[in-house]
C-alpha cells in the first residue's frame, strides 16, 4: 500500500466517523501525539475523537 493510500484511508475514516473501521487503519499499539488538551491519545480513544 502506498503512503498516499494510507493517507486517503485516514482522511476517509476521520471524515465519515466510521469508528468500526478503526482497527482496519490503526494498530492496536497505536499512540497518537495529539495537540495539548485533546482527551485521548491511544487506540481505544480514537473512536471518541473520530465520532465527535
Amino acid at each position: 500500500m502506498r503512503a498516499l493510500d494510507i493517507i486517503q484511508r485516514l482522511h476517509d475514516l476521520w471524515n465519515s466517523g466510521a469508528v468500526d473501521d478503526i482497527p482496519l487503519v490503526y494498530s492496536s499499539s497505536f499512540v497518537a501525539h495529539m495537540p495539548k488538551g485533546w482527551p485521548q491519545s491511544t487506540f481505544e480513544g480514537c473512536d471518541v475523537l473520530i465520532a465527535e
